[in-house]
């Protein structure tokens, strides 16, 4: 079969959408496919250099990025069996493509908490995003969670084919650090949506607890300023290099206000750490399917302290490892999307 995958970030730029469009192009070769990606980054088939302006601009360059991937769809796609579009707005979507949703703005501008400007900015694109997906009602999707199936369902978007979680490389997939202490790991951009202050001022109340923030942002200074000694900041790293920290770990911690399926959630799960996830939809729904770990508010330090301390790490850890095996590894996640 001869497929294209479109994405409006790929690596060496980007993070979890662009790792995704790596991992999905990897495992349909390895099915003996013909595989063409789309997108930004240097190291895609075909690149569009707008990768500057979506860093810059964010969604008016991402809105670029697939205003002119629309003008290379509506003329080659006959030459492709299979399209995937990962989270489109605005594209021109030909018969033969599938679009994969992660997020849309429709819920982002709800559950984020922005000043002025950002508020009027996520509105504007919810905007556009609405009008464009005005054209998809009769598209097939693939969603990444139960919270986008409903998120597209507000909009009309009723014909989801499939449900398919963010997955990792099966040799990625190991149970290493398997003595119990108290040390977290999270991985993420340092912004606002991440309610990191929130994460910093539960971990200077528990000054046996370690946390490593793997990262970088525009509130990384203001991040260390207030951290105690038990926090570590280690900066944005190699791909390959998170995951040996994954590993030096037990317990994966987000406290963000809005996520997709973020791709760090699954890394760290099938590296055995247990996550400790704040209350958004996505994050109830992976606990749930998971069976073990805690959503928490980021208020309660007792809670969470008491959880750790009566925690089996060994069955939660096996818990993890074996959801990874049977449900995020790419060789079975490959087949999925192509049903």
């Amino acid at each position: 079969m001869n497929i294209l995958l479109a994405a409006y970030e790929y690596p060496p730029q980007g993070s979890g959408i662009a790792n995704l469009v790596l991992n999905q192009k990897k495992s349909f070769t390895k099915l003996n496919h013909t595989v063409t990606v789309i997108s930004t980054g240097a190291e895609a088939d075909i690149t569009v250099p707008v990768y500057f302006l979506i860093k810059r601009m964010g969604g008016i360059g991402i809105c670029l990025f697939w205003i002119l991937a629309s003008i290379y769809l509506a003329l080659f796609s006959r030459r492709y069996d299979r399209i995937y579009i990962h989270n489109p707005i605005c594209v021109y979507a030909p018969s033969n493509s599938i679009l994969v949703m992660h997020t849309l703005y429709k819920y982002m501008r709800f559950e984020i908490k922005h000043g002025v400007i950002m508020r009027w900015y996520n509105y504007c694109m919810y905007t556009l995003e609405r009008l464009s997906y005005m054209f998809y009602t009769h598209k097939q999707f693939i969603v990444t969670s139960q919270k986008s199936a409903v998120e597209l369902k507000s909009y009309r978007c009723n014909n989801i084919v499939a449900k398919i979680p963010n997955g990792i490389e099966k040799s990625l997939i190991s149970l290493n650090n398997t003595q119990k202490d108290y040390s977290f790991i999270t991985v993420s951009r340092l912004s606002s949506q991440k309610n990191l202050f929130n994460l910093i001022k539960i971990f200077n109340q528990l000054p046996q607890f370690t946390l490593t923030i793997v990262g970088d942002g525009e509130l990384r200074g203001q991040l260390e300023r207030v951290a105690n000694s038990n926090i570590h900041f280690t900066g944005k790293i190699v791909h390959a290099e998170v995951f040996k920290l994954y590993t030096a770990h037990n317990f994966f911690i987000s406290a963000s206000s809005y996520e997709g399926y973020p791709l760090t959630l699954s890394e760290a799960i099938g590296c055995g750490c247990v996550p400790v996830l704040s209350g958004i939809p996505v994050y109830k729904e992976v606990i749930n399917d998971l069976g073990c770990g805690l959503v928490y508010g980021f208020e309660n330090v007792d809670m969470l302290q008491q959880y750790i301390e009566n925690l089996d790490l060994a069955a939660s850890q096996k818990k993890c490892f074996e959801y990874a095996q049977n449900n995020l590894d790419w060789d079975i996640i490959a087949e999925k999307y192509l049903v």
